[in-house]
């Protein structure tokens, strides 16, 4: 075991997936360059004006629809705001359309409207998430500009999402209603909004099927944009876009692979879209360089392809899921688990860097802290990764005041927090 462990580890330095390789100092300082090029520019980081405002203060005794477009679930739910708590009344949860087939923008516009539909009589505001990246404007609506988590989706160029939503409503119940379009992140960061004088400064981060992250800027320093309604803005940063100091030969082989080969980077090395893929991938081409038995190799190809699930069940516990049914000794499984344990630790340190960046970039020397709000499956679903990104963030943060947060149901209450700021008639 142990000559084989050795190829292992050389396995790894050859192809740069040695977590250890990363130079955290240097990734910060690149992931706050990008933030600021970003800003000022069509380079660097995308960072998405939304034309949220940072400040916000949800209605009291009001309702509000909250629409939230994931990469894995299409979420609608009604939500009331009392005793200074947002909490969600009834939800429904269906699988997003255009993972399993292609969609149309008209048909998922439609089946959009009739989520909707039942709550209407509730409220008339709508608060839209949508998690791929939209060029934002300030009327508060917006086009898509790149769908990403491998959903399939056609003839959305040039449509305004709310508008188009507005008027298949008003054509399907002859309602009027109206419509403000966000980013699940940063509806994750709009979580906290009751909490906001405990905290200097506060942003969100997900981890789920896709990454991302949305903190709030200062619209004097939105270079790219002069036609803020507000002294602050959520910016939006599509973090997934990052492409670290290390990308190993395995991480860019594994992105020609997908539907949109050469973007999201940071994405597909870390989100739950793609991470179970990115380590099938691994240990298909560990199994060409002989680290595995041939009968573990022969099982693999004649498997079929697994995912993120699979790679979690099998961290959990390598005595169960598919990935322990194809081993027939225990080198395999210890090999298999030093793979799965490499590449989540690797993963955990480059979202610790993202926390981090963003943090210093906003951070303030005084009492209180910045409150980093962290929602997502991947996050809180593999075995112990929470607790290697605080452990990391911890160890790197040097003198920042960080509390990561957990809230239940994050971008959720978020989406409704700023549509309840949008019935109260809040300035966006």
């Amino acid at each position: 075991m142990k000559i084989i462990m050795e190829k292992a580890q050389r396995f790894l330095y050859k192809n740069n997936l040695k977590y250890e390789l990363i130079d955290f100092e240097k990734e910060i300082v690149r992931f706050i360059g990008q933030m600021e090029l970003g800003l000022k520019s069509n380079d660097g980081l995308p960072m998405v004006p939304t034309y949220v405002s940072g400040n916000l203060y949800p209605r009291q005794g009001g309702k509000t629809i909250a629409v939230d477009v994931g990469g894995t679930y299409l979420r609608v739910a009604l939500l009331e705001r009392e005793d200074l708590t947002t909490r969600i009344i009834d939800m429904v949860k269906e699988p997003s359309m255009g993972k399993e087939a292609p969609v149309t923008f008209n048909v998922f516009i439609d089946d959009l409207a009739s989520k909707i539909e039942p709550f209407l009589q509730y409220s008339k505001i709508i608060s839209f998430s949508f998690s791929h990246e939209i060029i934002h404007s300030n009327t508060m609506d917006g086009q898509v500009s790149f769908i990403s988590k491998e959903i399939s989706m056609t003839d959305y160029e040039n449509r305004l999402l709310a508008d188009s939503l507005k008027q298949v409503i008003k054509k399907r119940t002859n309602m009027d209603v109206n419509v403000v379009l966000i980013n699940d992140t940063v509806g994750v960061a709009g979580s906290m909004l009751q909490h906001g004088d405990e905290f200097q400064n506060y942003f969100g981060v997900i981890m789920g099927t896709g990454t991302n992250a949305c903190y709030v800027e200062q619209c004097k320093n939105i270079k790219k944009i002069n036609d803020a309604k507000s002294e602050t803005m959520f910016i939006n940063v599509e973090s997934g876009a990052y492409v670290p100091l290390i990308v190993s030969d395995i991480d860019r082989a594994f992105d020609a692979t997908t539907l949109l080969p050469n973007t999201a980077i940071l994405e597909k090395m870390v989100s739950g879209e793609y991470f179970g893929r990115l380590y099938y991938f691994l240990i298909q081409m560990a199994c060409k360089e002989g680290l595995f038995s041939d009968k573990f190799t022969l099982n693999l190809k004649s498997h079929e392809p697994l995912d993120t699930k699979d790679l979690s069940e099998f961290y959990k516990n390598q005595s169960s899921g598919a990935y322990a049914e194809m081993c027939d000794d225990q080198e395999d499984l210890q090999l298999l688990y030093f793979f799965a344990s490499c590449l989540i630790k690797r993963a955990a340190v480059l979202i610790s860097i993202k926390i981090i960046a963003i943090a210093r970039k906003i951070y303030k020397q005084n009492e209180a802290p910045i409150c980093v709000i962290v929602e997502g499956s991947t996050f809180y679903g593999l075995k112990g990764f929470q607790a290697m990104v605080q452990k990391f963030v911890e160890t790197n943060k040097k003198d920042m005041n960080l509390q990561l947060y957990s809230v239940e149901n994050a971008a959720l209450i978020g989406i409704g927090n700023i549509g309840l700021a949008f019935d109260a008639e809040t300035s966006f």
